[in-house]
């Protein structure tokens, strides 16, 4: 895998959140699925070059059944968030960001929390 992968996929994320306010309708839905289908791919792609293959497996394999059983739980008991629940306005092509965006946000949270306890320099000899 090349070390540009992390690059371009940071940048067409913020290009992606750029367009967001920009935008509405279908579009605005589409951009919030890329958005959270770029952050993970890039949270496994820097995973992958800065700790190895068994340390993204371990991170998209934890979060995305950790965040889809938090997430479960929470649109089903109100806990651990308290009750909440995605607007009822979602229509089908709408409702597979609801599903995947609580894992994705676990992954992308774990990542950052991950390379947030390593130094820069250990950081910048990953991307290398």
């Amino acid at each position: 895998m090349s070390t540009r992968l992390p690059w371009a996929l940071l940048a067409a994320l913020v290009l992606t959140q750029i367009s967001y306010p920009l935008v509405t309708g279908g579009v605005r839905a589409a951009l919030t699925v890329s958005t959270v289908l770029l952050g993970s791919l890039l949270s496994v792609s820097h995973a992958l070059l800065s700790r190895g293959p068994r340390a993204a497996l371990a991170l998209a394999g934890t979060t995305t059944l950790g965040g889809f059983a938090v997430e479960a739980v929470g649109v089903a008991t109100g806990f651990p968030f308290g009750a909440y629940d995605y607007s009822g306005q979602a229509s089908r092509s709408q409702t597979p960001t609801t599903s995947v965006s609580g894992p994705s946000r676990s992954l992308r949270a774990a990542h950052t929390h991950d390379d947030a306890s390593a130094s820069p320099s250990a950081v910048r000899e990953g991307l290398k």
